[in-house]
């Protein structure tokens, strides 16, 4: 049960993108907690975190190219596309804020374009 929890749930991507070798698109999370803290800095503290793992030069917040998920979202229900640091903030609040979501945490990934499928 707990393994199809981990891959169903799509829990296991942030941590398996800290290892290069496995080549999982680099990713992160956002607590609740933290967003409803400081929803700027959770916001900034997310593409600062998914810019170290890409080992790459820092993109400027304001271009930065990605998605915000949920956990067990399915045919792109709980997923939000984003550009900039305020479209980010806006995304991940209209995903923790909406009706019965019981969501702790979400996941923020680049965008990478022309991708088929996950």
């Amino acid at each position: 049960m707990q393994q199809y929890r981990i891959l169903c749930g799509k829990l296991w991507i942030p941590q398996m993108s800290l290892n290069k070798g496995y080549q999982v698109l680099p990713a992160i999370r956002i607590h609740y907690s933290g967003f409803k803290i400081s929803s700027q800095m959770a916001c900034r503290r997310a593409l600062k975190a998914v810019n170290l793992i890409r080992r790459k030069d820092e993109a400027p917040a304001d271009v930065w190219k990605g998605a915000v998920k949920l956990w067990f979202s399915w045919g792109a229900f709980g997923v939000c596309p984003f550009k900039g640091l305020r479209s980010l903030d806006q995304n991940v609040q209209q995903l923790f804020e909406q009706r019965d979501s019981e969501n702790p945490t979400c996941m923020v990934q680049e965008f990478i374009p022309n991708v088929v499928c996950e």
